[in-house]
């Protein structure tokens, strides 16, 4: 029967349930480990699945090099390292803030950005904000001095990317799926995107050469593990991109409740 009806959604994380038995024992005694996600909402729903059971999966060093295709390309560019909550959190003081935030200094007007150029020139990007594939919205994100670049995000139809614009001549340096992480020693890019339609994350790494030309030296997809966001994810000054994970698997049963089933790795490219 379906009803609405207040109800109290409780996610149980199982980590190491031992001696497993019938459905019953296991509601009345909880593992010391288990963590229990409480969320309140009016929803309609069946009244027999008002509880919500999900097993964390916990990653392990293997997991993290594996490729959509069960290969291990990974470790042909990326040492990924699992790491705990409190060297994530230690290290965030150190992060690394390579780009200026100066969104005030460039403003949309009548849904144009204009951004000058050194030769005098301007580079014009209009929004179209029709409903059909011709969709664009375009923002100014900031700029990163050490590429003499713009940083511009574009929203489209069905997509979404950021880009480069040379404040020199004005022309797109690069696009990217996603934020684009710039590291410590300006050589590299990362951006870590996540693909509803493949169910899986994707990587993109570039080198950074002459502070002027970023080209593209791999990009797949990742079989194991998700980021958890831009919110959740740096780059320090000790060469290491890091981030909060959890595996795909939880990710898309929990369907955005995700405390207490993430974890957190640490990358950088190999030299």
């Amino acid at each position: 029967m379906r009803t609405k009806v207040l109800v109290v959604a409780v996610t149980l994380v199982m980590v190491g349930c031992k001696n497993p038995s019938n459905n019953a024992e296991q509601a009345q005694s909880l593992p010391v480990d288990t963590v229990a996600v409480i969320d309140t909402a009016i929803q309609t729903v069946e009244e027999e699945q008002t509880i919500q059971f999900i097993k964390k999966h916990i990653l392990t060093e293997k997991d993290l090099y594996t490729d959509y295709d069960g290969g291990n390309q990974l470790a042909d560019f990326f040492v990924i390292e699992l790491i705990d909550r409190d060297t994530f959190m230690k290290n965030k003081g150190s992060a690394v803030q390579y780009f200026t935030l100066d969104t005030a200094a460039i403003q949309k007007n009548k849904g144009m950005l204009r951004l000058p150029c050194t030769n005098g020139a301007y580079v014009t990007l209009t929004d179209n904000l029709s409903d059909g594939e011709n969709h664009k919205e375009y923002s100014y994100v900031g700029q990163v001095k050490a590429l003499n670049a713009y940083l511009i995000s574009g929203i489209y139809w069905e997509d979404w990317n950021y880009f480069f614009v040379d404040k020199n001549g004005g022309r797109t340096v690069q696009t990217f799926a996603n934020f684009p992480y710039l590291s410590a020693d300006e050589k590299y890019i990362v951006s870590v995107d996540v693909d509803s339609f493949e169910g899986a994350a994707y990587i993109d790494l570039y080198e950074v050469s002459n502070k002027r030309y970023i080209d593209p030296m791999i990009g797949m997809y990742i079989k194991n593990w998700i980021p958890l966001g831009s919110d959740k994810m740096y780059w320090s000054s000790d060469s290491y991109l890091y981030m909060a994970v959890l595996s795909n698997r939880d990710y898309w049963a929990a369907e955005g409740n995700y405390a207490g089933l993430d974890q957190y790795i640490r990358l950088r490219p190999v030299a």
